[in-house]
């Protein structure tokens, strides 16, 4: 079988130039696209102030740690989800650490959403991040992430939950978790949009 050398020529180069999917960033490689099939299996959960915040089962990002995460869960506390390469949790994380200063007695429970636990680790020991910590690196399919609807909300990610186990506020800016904090109040629906 005799073969064109032009046509042979055309095939190398179109196999050697198909485009091929990059990561253009960190993010790209850590957590894929979620479908919208799956978005809309979450976009039935039900977090929404006055309702009960989902226990968390997670592992601990600092082995030592010996918080009981049950007791903690069971009181007044606060959920952060972020990772470190998170542009937006970044920019927020100032605020998110004067409200710890500000009300030292809440305690937070943080769940890092980094590919790497060192990562994670490193970014809490640098710019003190108080609280327990938690690891989280199943491409936001972990059961926190499904349980709080995560990939619908985007990070950072805040939860303020109540003595009572119910939400009291919700939303991805220290501002507002600020606002709720000082005025204990329980906004509406509509205000946390």
């Amino acid at each position: 079988m005799k073969y064109n050398p032009l046509l042979l020529l055309v095939l190398f180069v179109i196999s050697c130039t198909q485009p091929r999917k990059m990561p253009l960033t960190e993010q790209e490689t850590d957590h894929s696209q979620i479908d919208n099939e799956e978005l809309w299996r979450q976009s039935d959960r039900h977090i929404q102030v006055g309702g009960y915040a989902p226990i968390i089962q997670l592992p601990k990002l600092f082995p030592g740690d010996k918080t009981n995460l049950d007791s903690l869960q069971r009181k007044e506390h606060i959920l952060l989800f972020w990772a470190s390469w998170c542009d937006d949790c970044q920019r927020e994380m100032p605020g998110l650490l004067a409200i710890q200063q500000k009300y030292p007695e809440i305690p937070w429970i943080s769940i890092s959403f980094d590919n790497e636990a060192q990562k994670a680790q490193n970014y809490i020991q640098e710019h003190d991040l108080n609280g327990t910590h938690l690891f989280d690196a199943r491409n936001w399919r972990g059961p926190a992430s499904e349980d709080y609807a995560v990939p619908l909300h985007g990070i950072p990610y805040i939860i303020y939950v109540g003595e009572n186990g119910k939400i009291r506020w919700y939303g991805g800016t220290a501002l507002g978790l600020e606002e709720s904090l000082d005025n204990r109040t329980y906004p509406s629906d509509e205000t946390m949009l």
